[in-house]
């Protein structure tokens, strides 16, 4: 008891060291939705330039090459075009990451699921384009 009132514990459902203290101040709703609606806007801006930037070059190469006679692309092209797939990736990883920061979670945990579902939904994407 302090003060004629019973004190209580509750168990918490984080650690503190995963919570973002800086981003206490933002618990509305309104704004974590309309943060990530703006991600995911951001998200889709970056597929558009992953596609015109790293899927066409890709697949008008691949669509022109010359395969008669079984011929293959060089190791040259192959290892060009897999540093291309790195670099469009990379981009992705660092889109989908800024989109989950940027919300503004309190707690690390959303923050990371956030930054997957995001990641998932660009990988959906890019495995529909392969398709």
């Amino acid at each position: 008891e302090f003060n004629g009132k019973t004190i209580t514990l509750n168990a918490s459902r984080v650690e503190p060291q995963s919570v973002q203290w800086p981003n206490c101040a933002n618990t509305d709703l309104w704004f974590k939705a309309k943060r990530i609606l703006m991600g995911v806007g951001v998200i889709c801006l970056g597929l558009a330039v992953w596609v015109v930037a790293f899927y066409l070059p890709y697949a008008w190469f691949s669509l022109t090459f010359n395969y008669s006679y079984g011929r293959e692309p060089g190791l040259m092209a192959g290892v060009t075009f897999s540093m291309v797939v790195v670099a469009g990736n990379l981009l992705m990883y660092q889109v989908c990451s800024i989109t989950a920061v940027n919300a503004k979670f309190i707690y690390i945990d959303d923050r990371e699921v956030c930054y997957m579902l995001c990641y998932c939904f660009a990988c959906t994407f890019n495995v529909v384009l392969d398709l």
